[in-house]
């Protein structure tokens, strides 16, 4: 059982916390400087950072449709051991010591710790938990927080708790073990949720291609998407359901989205932070959409971005908007945004650019999709509502204890950091870190507001 020090003090800067008699609170001034070098490499390594992962290098593989500046020249220069700090979300914990060479946006602030008695990573921790993030946000100037800038001359002027420095080395000892234990058990958990994912798209896929009887004659369908269908189903294109409709000059109607994840959602215009995407004044030339109504996101339609609506709402005049004549609709829903109907978006798209692949009204209408007997069509929908109301509640009971742990390793990082819990005299055995739990390339379907193609 870990003990608190001895003897604690109060501190006068605003922490909110006690700290250990011994320990210290410097200016970041005596701390670091910083340091203003400008890239002149084309080929250089682009880094990123992050309030969860800190710095870690640009991965443009994995980022469909991601953008970024032509050129790095410009872009300020990062050695292992600097510190970067994103002046705009610096109150939210996007500082961070690095480990890589490389380049970082030049809005961004690079610091080089030239006090001896420092450590960059015993900073590394500091400067990203709550209470020093509380503390930032107060010298932070702007009017709401996504606009917040704690700028680096006001950063200087701030205090850092420093112990001593044998002390900070087993600090950043202690804490980089334990939060590798908790990532690593973390990770695990991720790669569960993944599974039970992957279950559910082939759970879906399944019910919507063959049906839930595993006991049927099936025949070709010629389709190399699709090679073979239940004998007694039909095979029908989407022109058949299908029929284009553009009622505008609604502006006073909701603003919907589509996502690929959730289909037609409605839009929170007041976030702003999401709303990085252009929304124009005038929504007249924006298209009306109906409960019951279609609606594809034509330039990411072979992403899975597309839906029926169950909001009445507005949507980017770019988007398609269709009646539909299908009398189960929530069977339509369920099979055509399953991923083996987004492989046939995706085929029948076209374009050079990539992320921005178009679908056009006439190829999509030749889009071919199964259609079983009603009564086939209604059992489907209960098996997948029931089946994926299962799947979801086992995902969340594992959210839950993802949660917990991410918990426990803030907890644990604060108290050790600022000296509520003494690890002097703990023995850090040897470990190794996974990188796969650095870099967590566990897919998180995160919700991303789909741009408008105005």
């Amino acid at each position: 059982m870990l003990k608190p020090y001895s003897s604690y003090k109060e501190t006068s800067k605003g922490y909110h916390f006690r700290i250990p008699s011994h320990w210290q609170e410097i200016p970041n001034r005596s701390l670091m400087t910083e340091i203003v070098n400008y890239n002149t490499d084309d080929n250089a390594v682009l880094l990123s950072l992050s309030q969860y992962t800190g710095i870690t290098l640009k991965d443009f593989e994995n980022k469909i449709g991601m953008t970024f500046s032509d050129s790095l020249i410009g872009y300020k220069i990062v050695k292992p051991n600097n510190i970067v700090m994103n002046i705009m979300l610096a109150w939210n914990g996007s500082t961070a010591c690095s480990n890589y060479e490389g380049v970082i946006s030049p809005a961004y602030a690079v610091f080089k710790v030239h006090n001896e008695d420092a450590l960059p990573m015993y900073l590394h921790y500091l400067f990203r938990i709550e209470p020093m993030c509380i503390y930032y946000k107060a010298y932070s100037t702007g009017i709401i927080d996504s606009r917040l800038r704690l700028y680096p001359n006001i950063f200087k002027s701030l205090y850092s708790i420093l112990p001593p420095k044998e002390e900070q080395n087993q600090i950043v000892r202690y804490l980089d073990w334990k939060t590798a234990e908790i990532d690593r058990f973390v990770h695990q958990k991720k790669k569960q949720i993944k599974r039970l994912k992957d279950l559910r798209i082939q759970t879906i896929n399944k019910a919507v291609t063959r049906g839930i009887n595993n006991c049927v004659d099936c025949k070709e369908t010629g389709i190399d998407w699709l090679p073979s269908m239940p004998s007694h189903w039909d095979l029908k294109k989407l022109r058949n359901f299908l029929t284009e409709v553009s009622d505008k000059n609604h502006p006073e109607c909701q603003l919907l989205s589509v996502t690929r994840e959730l289909g037609v959602i409605v839009r929170d215009v007041e976030d702003y932070e999401s709303n990085h995407n252009y929304i124009p004044d005038d929504l007249s030339n924006y298209k009306r959409v109906k409960n019951g109504q279609f609606v594809i996101n034509k330039m990411k339609a072979w992403q899975g971005s597309y839906g029926l609506s169950v909001y009445d709402g507005i949507v980017s005049p770019a988007y398609y908007v269709f009646d539909l004549k299908f009398k189960n609709k929530e069977f339509f829903h369920w099979a055509i945004r399953s991923k083996i109907y987004v492989n046939f978006f995706a085929q029948y798209s076209d374009g050079i650019r990539v992320g921005q692949w178009d679908l056009s009204k006439e190829k999509l209408k030749t889009i071919p999709f199964l259609v079983p007997p009603e009564n086939e069509q209604a059992e489907i929908v209960e098996f997948l509502k029931e089946k994926s109301e299962r799947i979801e509640e086992q995902i969340k009971s594992i959210e839950t204890e993802i949660e917990l742990l991410q918990e426990l390793r803030t907890k644990i990082i604060v108290d050790v950091v600022t000296g509520q819990i003494d690890v002097r005299d703990v023995v850090v055995p040897e470990y190794s870190r996974d990188e796969d739990t650095d870099s967590d390339d566990i897919e998180d379907d995160e919700e991303e507001i789909e741009e408008s193609e105005d």
